[in-house]
Formats: C-alpha cells, structure tokens, sequence
C-alpha cells in the first residue's frame, strides 16, 4: 500500500513575492510518516490536498490503488475515509466526551464501516475513561486534543493525518500528551502522516521522515537516517538528538542503576522503575556527548563507548557536529572547533563516545 501525492500551488499576493509549492511525495503505508519543514514550507497544505479539503487543478493523489483526485477525478473528503488532527482540538462545547467520540458513528458515511479500530481499547489507551462524562470546557488542552484524537478514529478510517497536534499545548502538556500520542501509534495498524516542526516529535515518533522546505521535498527516508544526515540543513538547524530503542537487562539494586541494551551498546541509566524485559526509548542530545581518544576510567561518567568518526560537520556557531558510528547506529556529538583541533579528529578516526546525559523517553514500548 502508498500514498502519492503530486501537486503545485503558487502562494504569495502583492506584498510578497510569489512562489511555487511543488510536492512529489510517495509516503509507505505502514506506521508514521513525519512531515517536517519550517512554517510555510508547505506541510499543511500538503494535508489539505490528501484530504480534499483544497482541490488544485493539477493535483494527483492516488491511495493504494484508488484514485482520489487527478485530471479526470475528484473524491469528496467525506468518501477518502481519512481521519484528520488539527492543532486545535475543536470539540463540540454542548457535548461530553463520549457523545464526542461517537458523533461520527452517526454520519452517513460512517455507517457502514468496517470497524477494524477497537475504540474502547483507544479510550483506554488514552486515559479517556474517567472524563467520558465531563464536557469539553472542563477539560485540559491535553485532554482535548486526546478526545479528538479518539474522536478522529472513531469514523475508522484508512489514513489518519495530524497537522501538528502538540503545538498548541505548553511545555509540560507536550510531554504528558507525546507519551500517550506515542502508545497509540504503536498500536495503530492503518497509516499515519504526521505534521511538525519538531525533532523531537520526529525522533519519538515516526519510522519515516519527508522532509520539506521552501515548498519542495529536500529529504526523504527512515528516521533514523534522516536525523542524522548532516548534508540536510534543515536537521541542524535547532537541538540535535538520537533516539534509541533498547530492552532492561538486569538492575543493580545496591547502587540503582539499570542496564540497558540497545544497537549503540549497554547504557547504564539510574532512578528508572522499569523492569527486567522491559522494552523503552532512551533520547541522547547531542550536546550530551563528548568524545575522547581514550577510555578514560576516572571519570563519573557512566556511559562510554567505542565509536568511530563517520563525518563531520561544521556550524555557524564555532562547534563542530559528528557523526558518531556506535554499534550499530550512528549517534551525534556536538563539540567546538577549539575540541576539535586539539583531538585531530578526521574521518573514520577510532574514540570513544562519553555520553554524559541519557534521558528516559516517558512511553514503554
């Protein structure tokens, strides 16, 4: 299964100069695809056009093997079966939860949908339950846009699309709300396109990244290549980080610290309450790690590990961003040039790695 969607758009008026959205971008079917741009690079139009909800008279968009729009076709919104997330939740006020979510059970074009989405199990993933009753006003931005979010499946749909869900929400509230966002897209088994201009919603998130800027795609592949590609500007652009998928090992309860295993190698994280077995996401910024030619053993830091240069690059700000092989991943290393010059570094040049921060990822996968 894919999605193609092909389209041009020219933005501008008499204040500002005109300029061309030219979109080609094949999207896989399966798991979360993250849309990433600065404002106005396109993304949300991009959602629109998939949508039906702008109908430009060169667009192609074709979702498996059914023709939504081209030349000669037009699919209204409500026939495309696409669920959709805006930044504002946009609830009905006179209704409480539950008649919210299932609202769309009643549209005439929802009435005989397969119901391949269990949503009992979506209210329970999401916490929903306790607020079922309660109404919208009385509600956290948080809680709402989880309400939305159950609300957009509930018409069982076969594409879910999210125009950056979290931007709306203060610090505190992305974090709780990213933790149960994340839990559900684990569990979903229909497509998901998901618009942001965060990295860390990208590396949490998606399995693939299109990336877009100045209304073309510049970028394009699994996330985990993506984030760390230093050719893409637009990757270095704001806080770089690495996320890792790793499993607890075994736990040292004397001195309660944890070992994890992961593709990069054991990392030790202390004051974690998971178990042994357990499977969890660990985030390393890449201000986190500094680099040495030796293993150094006087240190407090815990987590060191063998490394080799794989590239490198040089930013506006007098650092130096590399490109770190660890393992069986790549994991990024902010330094400045002063560190750079002094430890020679080249290509392919053996260190370690001493990552002196690894933050826990609040979702157990």
């Amino acid at each position: 299964m894919s999605l193609l969607v092909r389209f041009t758009k020219q933005v501008g008026d008499k204040h500002v100069d005109k300029a061309n959205i030219k979109l080609d971008v094949e999207i896989n079917s399966r798991g979360v695809t993250a849309v990433f741009g600065p404002s106005g690079a396109g993304k949300t139009t991009l959602l629109r056009v998939i949508a039906g909800l702008e109908k430009l008279p060169d667009a192609k968009v074709k979702f498996n093997h059914q023709v939504w729009q081209d030349a000669d076709t037009f699919i209204a919104p409500e026939h495309r079966h696409i669920g959709m997330v805006f930044q504002h939740p946009s609830l009905f006020e006179h209704l409480n939860v539950e008649q919210n979510i299932y609202f769309s059970e009643k549209l005439k074009a929802n009435r005989n949908r397969k119901k391949h989405i269990d949503i009992s199990q979506i209210i329970t993933l999401l916490q929903l339950t306790p607020l079922l009753k309660r109404t919208p006003n009385t509600l956290s931005g948080g809680e709402q846009q989880r309400v939305a979010i159950a609300r957009a499946l509930a018409t069982q749909p076969d594409l879910l699309l999210m125009d950056e869900p979290l931007s709306a929400l203060d610090e505190k509230l992305k974090s709780e709300f990213l933790a149960y966002l994340e839990k559900l897209l684990i569990q979903l088994s229909i497509p998901v396109v998901y618009v942001s201009h965060s990295k860390a919603e990208l590396a949490r998130l998606s399995s693939q990244v299109v990336l877009i800027n100045r209304g073309e795609v510049v970028g394009q592949g699994p996330s985990a290549n993506v984030l760390t590609d230093l050719n893409q500007p637009l990757m270095l652009s704001s806080d770089l980080q690495t996320v890792l998928h790793g499993e607890v090992k075994a736990f040292d309860t004397q001195n309660q610290v944890a070992e994890i295993d992961t593709d990069a190698g054991p990392l030790y994280l202390s004051q974690i309450s998971n178990s042994v077995g357990e499977h969890l996401k660990v985030v390393i910024h890449a201000k986190d790690v500094s680099v040495a030619l030796s293993n150094a053993q006087d240190t407090s830091i815990l987590n060191i590990l063998p490394a080799t240069v794989e590239e490198f690059k040089f930013t506006e700000n007098a650092s130096v961003i590399l490109k770190l092989r660890v393992g069986r991943r790549f994991i990024l290393s902010q330094i400045t040039q002063k560190s750079f010059n002094q430890l020679k570094i080249v290509k392919q040049l053996p260190l370690f790695a001493q990552i002196k921060a690894v933050v826990l990822a609040e979702i157990h996968v």
